[in-house]
C-alpha cells in the first residue's frame, strides 16, 4: 500500500468579534482524495505534533512542574519525620497573609504602574472579573447534574434505596426471612439509605467558579520565567487581583447562600434592649439610643470592609496609589542622571523612601520560599494524635507488625486523595473537569478576543498571567470563606478534602497547558 503523506496546516479560530490572533490557532488535517490512512501517515502526524511543542518550551513548563513536585514531597518528608513543626502550614500561612504577600503586590503593583501608565491595564481586573463569571456559569451548569432530592441523590450515587436494593443485600434479606420462617423480615432487614450531604450544588458552584489566583500561578510564573519577566508578570498577577479580591468576598458569599437569620433567643434579647433602650427618658435617652445605634453600624461597615479589604488587597490599592502617583518613577525607577537636578531636602526624603522600599521588596522576595512550604504541607496533612497513637500501638508490637504498620502508614497520602464514596468522586470529577479541562478553554478565547480589539497591553507576559490564572484549580481561599458564613460552613471541611484531591492532580494538566500557552506566545523562559 502506497504511503500518503498527510499534511499539516494550521487555521485560525474565528469568534463573533473577529478572528482571533494566532495563538489560538489550532492543527487541522487535509487527506488526500479517498485514500485511507497508512502507519506512515500516523507516524508523520505525530511528528508534527512534536514539532510543534519544542523541546525547550516542555523542558521549561516540566522543570517548573516537577520543581514544585519535589519541594511537597520535600516538606511532606519533613513534617512526616517531625522535622518540621505541625504547625507549619497555619503559622506560615498567617505571616505570608498578613507581611509578605501584601509586601510582594505593593511593590510589585506600584512598580508596574510606575514603568507603564497605559488605560488597557484596567482590563486586568476586568478580566478577573468575566472569569469568575465564566467559572460560576459553567459551575452552574455542571450543579444542575447534582439532584437535590435526598432518595434521587442515594439511588443515583449509592446505586440502590429501600425500593431498589443492591443484589447482595438483598439476598441476604431473602435467605434470612427464608431461613426463620417470617417473610416480613426481608422488608424490615433492607437499612434505610444513608443521604449524601446537603449543599453540593453550592459547593459544585463555589469551587469553579474562583480558581487559585495567587499561590500556585506564582510558583508557576516565577519558576518558568527570567527574573526581568517574572517581576512583570507578579505586577500583571497582582493588577488580576485587583478584580478577583472583590469578587471573592462579595459574589462568593452570594453562591455560598446568605447567613442564617437571627435565632429566637437573639431576637427577644434585641427586643429586650431596645425596650430598656426606649424606657430611658428625656434628651439623654434619645442621645445613647442614636449613639448606640450609630456605633453597631459603623461596626458593622468595619466587618464588611474588612471583609473584602484584605491585607493582599490593601497592598495592591496601595500599590496602584504610589505607582499612579508622582513619587511613583522616583521610588521605582532609576533616577535621571541628566536634565535637572533634585534639590537637596528631597534627595532625602527620596532616599529615606526607597530604602522602605528595598526593606518591603526584602520582605516580598521571601513569598514564594513561604507560600510554596505552606502549598507542600497543605498537600500532606499530618495528625499529631493518630500519629502519637499509632506510636503507642507499634512500640510493643514484634517487627512484623511494626513493619506492617510503617507500609501502611507510608500510603497514608495517597488513600488521602483518593474520593471515599461515589459522591466525591463525582464531585471531584466535575470540578476537575471545569476549572482544568473547560476554564483554560475559556480563558484563551477571552484573551484572544480582548486582544484582539487592543484591549490588553502589548506584552505576551500580560497575556500569559491571564491564561495561568484562568487555568488553575480551586482557590484555597474558599475554606475561610465557608467558615464565614453559618449556611456553608458544614462546606468547609468537604472542600478542604476536595482541594486536597484536586491539587495533585491539577500538576499534569497545568503543566500540559502552560507548554501551550508558552508555545503560542513568545516569551523568554528561564535558563535550566
Amino acid at each position: 500500500m502506497q504511503a500518503h503523506t498527510i499534511k499539516l496546516r494550521r487555521c485560525s479560530l474565528s469568534v463573533s468579534c473577529g478572528a482571533l490572533p494566532q495563538m489560538l490557532s489550532l492543527p487541522s488535517w487535509s487527506l488526500p482524495g479517498n485514500s485511507q490512512m497508512s502507519w506512515s501517515g500516523m507516524f508523520q502526524i505525530g511528528s508534527s505534533i512534536q514539532s510543534m511543542m519544542t523541546g525547550e518550551v516542555v523542558a521549561a513548563t516540566s522543570s517548573a512542574s516537577f520543581k514544585l513536585i519535589f519541594i511537597c514531597v520535600a516538606v511532606g518528608w519533613l513534617l512526616k519525620t517531625d522535622r518540621l513543626p505541625q504547625e507549619t502550614a497555619p503559622v506560615l500561612t498567617q505571616v505570608a497573609y498578613t507581611a509578605m504577600i501584601p509586601c510582594m503586590l505593593f511593590t510589585k503593583c506600584a512598580a508596574t504602574l510606575a514603568s507603564s501608565r497605559s488605560w488597557v491595564l484596567i482590563t486586568l481586573p476586568l478580566t478577573a472579573v468575566l472569569q469568575v463569571l465564566a467559572g460560576s456559569v459553567l459551575g452552574w451548569l455542571a450543579a444542575q447534574t447534582f439532584p437535590e432530592s435526598s432518595k434521587a441523590k442515594a439511588k443515583e450515587y449509592y446505586g440502590w434505596h429501600p425500593n431498589n436494593p443492591a443484589k447482595s443485600a438483598s439476598a441476604l434479606a431473602a435467605t434470612t426471612a427464608a431461613a426463620t420462617g417470617v417473610p416480613q423480615a426481608a422488608s424490615a432487614l433492607m437499612a434505610s439509605p444513608a443521604n449524601p450531604p446537603e449543599g453540593t450544588r453550592r459547593l459544585v458552584m463555589s469551587c469553579c467558579a474562583f480558581g487559585n489566583s495567587l499561590t500556585l500561578p506564582l510558583v508557576f510564573l516565577l519558576a518558568l520565567l527570567p527574573a526581568a519577566a517574572a517581576d512583570r508578570a507578579t505586577g500583571y498577577l497582582a493588577l488580576f487581583m485587583m478584580g478577583w479580591s472583590p469578587m471573592l468576598w462579595s459574589f462568593g458569599l452570594q453562591l455560598l447562600g446568605r447567613s442564617t437569620p437571627p435565632t429566637q433567643s437573639g431576637l427577644q434579647t434585641r427586643k429586650a434592649t431596645s425596650a430598656a433602650a426606649a424606657n430611658v427618658t428625656g434628651m439623654k435617652g434619645r442621645l445613647i439610643t442614636a449613639e448606640a445605634s450609630i456605633r453597631r453600624q459603623w461596626s458593622k461597615v468595619r466587618r464588611s470592609v474588612g471583609s473584602v479589604i484584605n491585607p493582599p488587597l490593601f497592598g495592591v490599592i496601595a500599590g496602584m496609589v504610589v505607582g499612579l502617583s508622582p513619587m511613583g518613577p522616583l521610588l521605582f525607577l532609576p533616577l535621571p542622571t541628566s536634565g535637572p537636578k533634585m534639590p537637596f531636602e528631597l534627595k532625602i526624603v527620596v532616599g529615606a523612601l526607597r530604602s522602605i522600599v528595598d526593606i518591603l521588596q526584602t520582605l516580598g522576595g521571601a513569598t514564594l520560599a513561604t507560600t510554596t512550604v505552606v502549598l507542600g504541607a497543605s498537600m500532606f496533612p499530618q495528625n499529631r494524635s493518630q500519629q502519637t497513637a499509632d506510636q503507642h500501638v507499634t512500640s510493643g508490637k514484634p517487627q512484623s507488625t511494626a513493619d506492617a504498620k510503617g507500609r501502611k502508614k507510608s500510603l497514608q497520602w495517597l488513600r488521602a486523595i483518593l474520593p471515599r464514596d461515589p459522591m466525591e468522586a463525582r464531585v471531584l470529577g466535575t470540578v476537575g473537569l471545569v476549572r482544568l479541562i473547560l476554564m483554560p478553554m475559556v480563558s484563551m478565547a477571552l484573551v484572544g478576543g480582548l486582544a484582539a480589539l487592543g484591549a490588553l497591553p502589548d506584552d505576551p507576559i500580560c497575556r500569559l498571567v491571564l491564561m495561568v490564572e484562568g487555568s488553575m484549580p480551586t482557590a484555597q481561599n474558599l475554606v475561610l470563606l465557608m467558615n464565614l458564613n453559618e449556611n456553608s460552613r458544614p462546606l468547609a471541611s468537604r472542600a478542604g478534602q476536595l482541594m486536597l484531591r484536586l491539587y495533585p492532580i491539577a500538576i499534569l494538566p497545568v503543566t500540559i497547558w502552560m507548554t501551550l500557552f508558552v508555545q503560542r506566545l513568545p516569551v523568554p523562559l528561564a535558563s535550566l
